[in-house]
């Protein structure tokens, strides 16, 4: 609307009438910002939960040297661009979870159903079992156990949501700090 000659205020409170109560009570806030005599970055940083530093500098550096729609189209290219290929990446990982979801699935067919009747047979038919064969089935009667899975299971959620959520805690950043420096550390992804 910018590039069309339409002022960036009325360009704002055309966007008010939007249906999304959040995001035209986010424009209105902008809106008055701006009537106020502020910067139209200025009225961004006031939203730093929506619109990042870097998005804000952006705009800050459009107005300064007097491209703002320039920087505005800019950036909307950016953030369709980069939505593109995040939704290309989740469509593309959907397939990998998938088989590693099934292939779960079978280990815990094999180990809740077929290796016990196994062991059975093993143990009927008298014959002394390898001790490799004998440490595989009691590690997995231990790790395999329905507590053991259950601890586990719930754990690993847990942990899940602490990293999942996007607090300002320092507790969560620290617990993403651990993560990510772990994972790095696992041979094939990190050094």
């Amino acid at each position: 609307m910018l590039g069309g000659g339409l002022g960036l205020l009325p360009s704002l409170e055309h966007l008010t009438k939007d249906e999304s109560l959040v995001f035209s009570e986010t424009v209105r806030g902008i809106c008055d910002t701006l009537i106020s005599g502020r910067s139209f970055s200025f009225a961004l940083k006031n939203y730093s939960n929506i619109f990042p530093k870097v998005r804000c500098d952006l705009v800050a550096a459009g107005e300064k040297s007097g491209t703002l729609h320039k920087s505005l189209d800019r950036l909307a290219d950016y953030l369709e661009r980069s939505s593109t290929l995040e939704k290309k990446f989740k469509a593309a990982m959907v397939y990998p979870m998938v088989i590693i979801i099934l292939m779960f699935i079978m280990i815990l067919v094999m180990v809740w159903f077929v290796f016990p009747r196994e062991k059975e047979l093993l143990e009927s038919m008298g014959a002394e079992m390898p001790l490799i064969t004998r440490i595989l089935f009691d590690w997995l009667g231990v790790a395999f156990h329905p507590g053991v899975l259950l601890t586990l299971f719930v754990a690993g959620l847990s942990l899940s949501i602490l990293y999942s959520r996007n607090n300002e805690g320092r507790a969560q950043d620290a617990l993403k700090r651990l993560i990510d420096r772990n994972i790095l550390h696992l041979p094939l992804i990190g050094p």
